[in-house]
């Protein structure tokens, strides 16, 4: 499984310019043929857990989905798309979204582990559920930046058995 990496440079609250980004550069990297595409986290905002996030938020994960959910089905390419600040119920969470090869968005992770230095946990709620799914037979599984740091979240994952770890950072 070939699998590429997009950094970005975000623009600071301005999700529009950073979906644009976004897709530039998921078609540049589709010069190279890769099998899954992973975008960075909270790319459609930028990293900052202040208040008036939910104001830029996506919402319910309806610009993502049909956004980078067009470019997999164009490509015929798995996107791990990255986290984005994502308005569901009234609350934001930091949401990691899934697509297979024909576009259909497949998982979706709410970010567990806040970090709170940077006081994440007052701007954004915590997920409540692992995140495992399939992209090309292959048991994936998926955390995102910070998870990392608590070895039982990723354990939960692997006993099971897990081929591919993606930490979206």
């Amino acid at each position: 499984m070939k699998v590429t990496c997009i950094q970005m440079d975000m623009q600071f609250a301005k999700p529009q310019e950073n979906f644009a980004k976004a897709e530039s550069l998921i078609r540049q990297a589709m010069q190279d043929k890769p099998d899954v595409l992973v975008l960075p986290e909270t790319w459609n905002t930028g990293f900052f857990p202040k208040e008036d996030l939910e104001l830029l938020a996506d919402q319910d994960g309806k610009s993502v989905k049909e956004k980078i959910g067009a470019l997999a089905k164009e490509y015929a390419v798995n996107i791990v798309a990255g986290s984005v600040a994502n308005l569901k119920k009234g609350k934001v969470y930091n949401t990691a979204f899934v697509f297979d090869r024909k576009g259909d968005c497949i998982a979706s992770y709410d970010k567990t582990h806040l970090f709170t230095p940077m006081g994440e946990d007052k701007a954004f709620e915590k997920g409540d559920h692992l995140c495992r799914f399939t992209l090309d037979g292959v048991s994936c599984g998926l955390i995102i930046c910070y998870d990392i740091r608590f070895p039982e979240l990723t354990r939960s994952l692997t006993v099971p058995g897990l081929d591919m770890l993606f930490m979206v950072s």
